[in-house]
């Protein structure tokens, strides 16, 4: 964080009727750099007199929403108003290297290499942190013409060039990386947040695309649902008794999150339903917040079924639960707090996530958009043709998708019918998630001349 940005973010927040003038607490804003998580932990803490708990919701959310937009804008970054806490969530994590690592599980550095040189002349890049990996996979005598960008928190330029190895290595912050790319031919960006970061944030992309003449690589995560339950911190693995799917919240937190991802552009009116229960013989109370709701359902070792309808906006949206009782220490030691099972998520009161597929995904930080907008995006972006390629169950395979092509700047057309249900039927197949990585080719070659085999 660069020396005036503290200051500059609070004057931006403080000007904000519905931010409490009366905090108690600090507002350290380099707790914010750290990610979301614990931007959500600081507003817990925060002490504030609200008038009832319900306002104290409200107002927490949208504090959160106006302090990640002021973050990402002192950056030198826009935000578009439908993402404002997933563009600073990309942003922020997009400095985590341990984080970006996670891509070589799905698709291998040697493929990732081979996809940027293979019966390719030219010029490279790699926006990363592990591009030194991608680097040394590289034949010796084509080295020297790529560029390795590693993203930076810092606005000031970084550049880090090693006379000892060839090509040029740089530290850039994500809103003057297109500025410091040189144009190449073929330019992999191996951070998904990073790649999130340049899909969610107007005129990012199209700016980088400025400075690439052939081929982008694009990995972005995705669910293999329209729809999908991502289950938070603090709740178990999912089970299975033979009857009903279930978790367990863990713990000492008080607060349990599940985020309900909207992966197309739409809002989505659906209806939630699902039972909860304790291991204790004593009633207490389970706090039920988020998309509109704000409920105390009764709770104890008897079964307490709650619905309702919600509307889930595109992208991440946040259901809260915190159990106003005292945890069961379970033989296991841990301290049990609620159960939530059977949970069904329908459409039109037809069900759409039940049993396994609603209980299974994990909490991930990096699920927003859907295919069909990605496509949009790098089409009116400038690239004539996108070839996508999902990597599948920790890349052991990868099921190459239809090749779609420019038409005219908001919309395109595919080569092939369905590409949209056929990356959405692998949910059949009992596969959750994804990572599909977006080959778009800038030039108006036909696509057998482009060589992205698996």
């Amino acid at each position: 964080m660069y020396p005036n940005e503290r200051n500059y973010i609070m004057r931006r927040i403080r000007k904000k009727n519905f931010i409490p003038t009366n905090l108690d607490t600090e507002i350290n804003l380099e707790i914010l750099s750290q990610g979301i998580d614990e931007l959500r932990y600081m507003l817990q803490n925060i002490n504030v007199n609200y008038s009832d708990v319900e306002t104290e919701y409200r107002i927490s959310h949208q504090f959160e929403e106006q302090i990640s937009e002021s973050i990402v804008l002192s950056n030198g970054i826009a935000v578009d108003s439908n993402y404002k806490i997933e563009t600073y969530t990309a942003y922020s994590h997009s400095f985590i290297k341990q984080d970006e690592y996670s891509i070589f599980k799905f698709i291998s550095a040697e493929r990732l290499a081979e996809l940027l040189y293979k019966d390719h002349n030219g010029y490279y890049g790699v926006i990363g942190h592990w591009g030194g990996i991608i680097s040394g996979l590289f034949p010796e005598v084509l080295r020297r013409n790529l560029t390795w960008i590693q993203p930076s928190s810092f606005l000031e330029n970084g550049a880090l060039n090693n006379d000892n190895e060839p090509g040029v290595y740089k530290k850039c912050h994500p809103a003057i990386i297109a500025d410091e790319l040189n144009k190449v031919d073929h330019l992999l960006i191996s951070n998904i947040h990073l790649s999130n970061l340049y899909l969610l944030s107007p005129n990012m992309l199209e700016e980088l695309a400025h400075n690439v003449k052939e081929m982008l690589y694009l990995p972005v995560r995705m669910p293999t649902r329209l729809l999908s339950i991502v289950w938070g911190h603090g709740f178990s693995s999912y089970q299975y008794d033979g009857q009903s799917y279930f978790r367990w919240a863990i713990g000492t937190q008080s607060k349990f999150n599940l985020e309900l991802i909207n992966s197309t552009s739409q809002s989505i009116k659906v209806q939630l339903s699902w039972e909860s229960e304790t291991s204790s013989v004593e009633s207490s109370i389970l706090r039920v917040s988020g998309l509109g709701l704000f409920v105390n359902v009764p709770v104890s070792n008897n079964i307490s079924s709650l619905s309702a309808e919600v509307t889930l906006l595109p992208g991440k949206n946040n259901l809260q639960f915190e159990y106003l009782g005292i945890p069961v220490q379970g033989n296991d030691l841990n301290l049990y707090q609620f159960m939530i099972k059977n949970l069904i998520l329908s459409i039109n009161n037809q069900p759409y996530l039940l049993n396994e597929e609603a209980h299974v995904i994990d909490h991930i930080e990096d699920y927003y958009l859907d295919d069909y907008s990605i496509r949009q995006k790098l089409h009116s972006s400038g690239f004539f043709e996108v070839k996508p390629i999902a990597f599948i169950n920790s890349g052991y395979f990868s099921v190459p998708l239809p090749t779609s092509r420019y038409l005219h700047r908001d919309s395109f057309v595919q080569l092939k019918d369905g590409c949209s249900e056929e990356f959405y039927n692998l949910a059949n197949q009992g596969i959750y998630s994804a990572v599909v990585l977006y080959c778009a080719n800038r030039s108006t070659r036909l696509e057998d001349e482009v060589s992205t085999d698996v």
